[in-house]
């Protein structure tokens, strides 16, 4: 690639060129810069008179020196003002997306209320949670859980207490609540639906016990003051479902 330099000393040697060529009026050879300006009129004088003959070359180089400079100097300004624009653009761009992201989860909170009448939204967690006031056995409530699109709720120590609470302020006549935790595939093995196991400081003292050797499914219960507890799977009680 041809750099600035370059093409403006081709412009000006062309331009030079060019007013040597139209002064064929000269009658005589012009060997010195004062019968060039006789011999080619004012044209060809004002040219001389601002770039000068051979031995001015300095400074035609100087002059060309500083139009590259100068020409440079406006395309870092440039530059540089584009710079700006772009990132105050990006600024602009970085907000509309947090806006666009906080309508969609406004629009997601208004969607699942609307399908999935009864759930509340559990913001630490993300994810939505239904208490039901109807009493099933353990596998019954799962059931019922799948088909609302969840399952039964897998907890752990930061919620907790959480749902410990809303147990205690719902459980009516059944006051047990079914959670999603059981040993029924391996004794004594408590993992939450989720895949995590169940941490020992979740469980009421002594539990789970295993009485009867019948007790596989955990639940919170007022008589364990709804922390957890192992208890017959068969029993009736209110259980909380959970959608991720």
């Amino acid at each position: 690639m041809f750099s600035y330099k370059f093409i403006l000393q081709m412009l000006f040697h062309l331009m030079l060129f060019s007013m040597t060529y139209a002064s064929t009026k000269c009658e005589n050879d012009c060997t010195d810069n004062r019968m060039k300006h006789q011999c080619d009129g004012s044209a060809y004088r004002n040219v001389y008179q601002f770039f000068g003959d051979s031995a001015s070359q300095p400074n035609i180089n100087k002059c060309i020196e500083d139009a590259i400079n100068t020409l440079f100097a406006k395309q870092n300004k440039s530059v540089e003002g584009w710079d700006e624009s772009i990132k105050a653009l990006t600024a602009k761009l970085e907000t509309l997306e947090r806006k666009i992201d906080k309508i969609g989860r406004i629009g997601e909170i208004c969607y699942v209320s609307q399908w999935i009448h009864g759930y509340e939204y559990y913001e630490q967690d993300k994810f939505w949670y239904k208490f039901h006031n109807d009493c099933m056995s353990w596998s019954e409530a799962r059931d019922a859980c799948q088909e609302e699109g969840g399952d039964l709720i897998s907890l752990n120590e930061d919620n907790f207490d959480f749902f410990r609470n809303v147990s205690r302020s719902y459980a009516g006549d059944c006051y047990h609540v079914w959670v999603g935790t059981a040993d029924i595939s391996a004794e004594g093995q408590w993992y939450w639906l989720n895949g995590e196991r169940v941490s020992s400081v979740l469980w009421y003292p002594d539990q789970p016990d295993n009485a009867l050797s019948n007790e596989h499914c955990g639940d919170l219960s007022r008589d364990f003051q709804f922390r957890l507890n192992d208890h017959v799977c068969s029993y009736k009680m209110h259980f909380i479902c959970q959608i991720i």
